[in-house]
């Protein structure tokens, strides 16, 4: 592995860049990782971590320079077995070339860090673990592109006013991980060895690392953090536990929305047009919306500036097997609760998909109620 350790600040601000390369076991792409907040650690499981995907894509066989963790190298016949089952075109890597070195001693510094985004699931895990974690961990790159700056100080200044009224310690890193691992894989596999490599950089610092779950037992699929793959990135001296599947979307939005923060903050939206917090078009903000309301919490909640509207729950088209099942699971609720009919069958019409006419309808509904929505959607797809 190549790797550099820089420090960037005095030594009474701490801070780091930790560069190293991900190989397909032919070609190698320079990454990197920074944090003004801690130095980060220097491992030869970083490049490991993120070279079993490519390797595995390629079928080339990954070649370590250095011995690697042996609790690590236990778990890779494991960890394959789940991308063999999960990814099509996958092949297994040989793993008797692969040489363990010593097991090292745990830090002893009793802390417990979590990833944040300000998400449902992060939150989740903060407030379910709220005695026991003390710090968080923000990725600049990893959901926030890096060029968008002016999201990333948007969601910094909410995360920061997180990390105080909570009584955390923020952890920021930022890096170019992403586009390399979507060239090969995509974000969707992508993102879980991305953050095991994060918490290695982090082992120095913690014993314990949680990954707040994006998936529940009951709804189990095929992802790139997933319950039964996180907890395998663990190290000798660092426990990466997934945390948060027992309870589904709509028990971790009931639990959240009890706290004023999670209100005032709460961001969970991708498509960030126009470096929007939360754009209230894209699925992933309508899903949580729709979990919001049949919480009872929508109309508090301060980051959804757009109201909910049946015609666009109605238009969405869903694909993703999370979406499917997140909305499944807010309409049940909803009938459960006895909400309005109007709003429980624009769920099911979403859900029943649309035909061609159905949706012509339903778009000319939207451009009548919603004109400005309409032609900024149009102008974006001619490029105005």
């Amino acid at each position: 592995m190549s790797a550099t350790r820089t420090a960037t600040n005095s030594p009474a601000s701490p801070g780091s860049r930790i560069s190293f390369d991900i190989t397909d076991g032919e070609n190698r792409h320079p990454v990197w990782f920074a944090s003004p907040d801690v130095q980060l650690a220097s491992r030869p499981e970083l490049e490991f971590v993120t070279s079993i995907l490519p390797c595995m894509k390629k079928g080339r066989a990954y070649r370590a320079p250095q011995p690697l963790d042996p609790r690590l190298l236990a778990s890779f016949e494991q960890i394959q077995d789940l991308y063999l089952a999960w990814i099509p075109g996958v092949t297994r890597l040989p793993a008797k070339a692969l040489e363990a070195a010593e097991p090292r001693a745990r830090t002893g510094k009793n802390r417990v860090a979590a990833f944040f985004s300000g998400g449902v699931d992060s939150f989740y895990t903060l407030m379910k673990r709220r005695e026991e974690i003390t710090d968080l961990v923000f990725v600049h790159g990893f959901d926030i592109r890096l060029e968008d700056e002016k999201l990333y100080r948007e969601t910094l200044a909410m995360i920061e006013r997180i990390a105080r009224e909570t009584g955390k310690n923020l952890i920021r890193l930022e890096t170019n991980i992403r586009p390399v691992l979507d060239s090969y894989i995509g974000w969707d596999y992508g993102h879980g060895p991305s953050l095991a490599a994060t918490a290695y950089l982090l082992s120095d610092q913690f014993d314990k690392v949680y990954i707040p779950s994006s998936q529940d037992y009951t709804h189990l699929f095929a992802f790139g953090s997933h319950p039964l793959l996180d907890p395998l990135w663990s190290l000798s001296d660092l426990d990466i536990v997934n945390d948060g599947a027992e309870a589904r979307r709509i028990r971790k939005v009931e639990a959240i929305a009890r706290h004023q923060i999670v209100l005032d903050t709460l961001r969970v939206c991708w498509m960030n047009p126009d470096s929007a917090y939360n754009c209230c078009r894209c699925e992933k903000c309508h899903r949580t919306m729709i979990a919001l309301k049949v919480a009872g919490a929508l109309d508090k909640c301060r980051t959804f500036p757009e109201p909910l509207r049946n015609e666009n729950i109605r238009a969405l088209k869903i694909v993703a097997t999370n979406t499917r099942s997140f909305m499944t699971e807010s309409m049940r609720e909803a009938e459960r609760r006895g909400l309005e009919p109007a709003f429980i069958k624009a769920m099911g019409d979403a859900l029943k998909g649309q035909t061609k006419p159905q949706r012509f309808v339903n778009n000319m509904r939207r451009a009548i109620s919603q004109p400005r929505r309409a032609m900024a959607k149009i102008r974006r797809k001619i490029g105005l």
